[in-house]
């Protein structure tokens, strides 16, 4: 009898350790699922500055519409120009077109593409803006963006008022402050332009 119970135990024992290797480390299925949920609720797009350059110096495409009214809103807020379009009386900037307007969980990523004149429809200006209900996610795109410009430029931005740029040949970059829009969404907004095709 003693020994059916020596046995009953190192059998038991044994049982036990194999279930405790074969069942997986909470530990690291928690961190799987936070870096899951970490890489999903990424949302600066990973071709950000092939999308900033790309249509530079080319006509614009026309597949693309004249900007709405709610995007020129967005657009005159995140650059810091809103009391600029309520002095104009809400004046519709001709000469920007949007491409895009992509819906994630937590933003709207709009991309826009300004032309050097009514006569030239050469893309000088792209701009690519996060709208969002939280400003947390906007920031952390800011921040981000931040990071991958100084590895892209191989160096910090240079602070302006209200914006850090960096300069690359004909081509200007900025990232730009995040801003309030009337309607309570946050924006942030990065741009590029190309010096090469401008009036000025």
């Amino acid at each position: 009898m003693k020994k059916i119970i020596q046995i009953f135990i190192i059998v038991a024992t044994f049982v036990s350790c194999a279930s405790t290797k074969n069942a997986p480390n909470e530990t690291s299925v928690e961190k799987k699922q936070t870096s899951k949920n970490t890489s999903e609720k990424c949302i600066l797009p990973s071709d950000i500055f092939d999308r900033l350059q790309r249509p530079l110096g080319h006509k614009v495409s026309t597949q693309l519409q004249p900007v709405s009214r709610k995007n020129w809103e967005y657009h005159m807020a995140g650059i810091g120009w809103w009391d600029i379009y309520l002095l104009s009386g809400k004046k519709l900037g001709n000469g920007i077109y949007e491409k895009s307007v992509e819906t994630t969980a937590d933003n709207e990523i709009i991309e826009l593409h300004g032309i050097k004149s009514p006569s030239d429809n050469t893309v000088n200006m792209v701009e690519i803006l996060f709208v969002a209900q939280d400003k947390n996610s906007v920031e952390n795109i800011r921040n981000e963006f931040q990071q991958e410009a100084t590895k892209f430029f191989g160096k910090q931005g240079k602070q302006s008022v209200g914006s850090t740029e960096w300069e690359s040949g004909w081509f200007s970059y900025a990232s730009y402050s995040i801003q309030q829009h009337e309607s309570g969404k946050w924006i942030y907004l990065v741009s590029a332009f190309d010096a090469s095709n401008s009036l000025y």
